[in-house]
């Protein structure tokens, strides 16, 4: 503080530029855009959503029993799960899309059914 007192009292031009410094004009400022960086591959998501479809379908009889036990007070990712795992059978040849249309479908329906989250 002393020394801003000085450096005021001598000039107030020199204390303003060398103990705060100016802030920056819009000029001054550089805004970089990159391209949204994707959370993995395709290969890497098709094989993430066929693991989790493999599990849906060994859990579904557990995640039945869970779903009928709790009711409607349980997490979402039950009946999500349940009906992931219900028709083992989708596929490419059983279904336009294959079981990523079906995680899509079953996806936005749980986030409608559940607020969104």
């Amino acid at each position: 503080m002393l020394l801003n007192h000085t450096f005021s009292t001598i000039n107030p031009l020199i204390s303003n530029s060398l103990l705060m410094p100016a802030p920056p004009q819009i000029d001054d400022v550089l805004i970089e855009t990159a391209e949204p960086k994707l959370a993995g591959t395709s290969a890497k998501v098709h094989s993430t959503i066929v693991a989790l479809k493999a599990y849906a379908v060994d859990v579904f009889l557990k995640a039945s029993e869970a779903e009928d036990q709790v009711g409607d007070k349980g997490a979402s990712l039950v009946p999500f799960l349940k009906a992931f795992g219900k028709d083992a059978t989708v596929g490419d040849k059983t279904k336009k899309g294959g079981i990523i249309t079906e995680y899509a479908e079953l996806y936005a329906k749980s986030l409608e059914s559940n607020g969104g989250g």
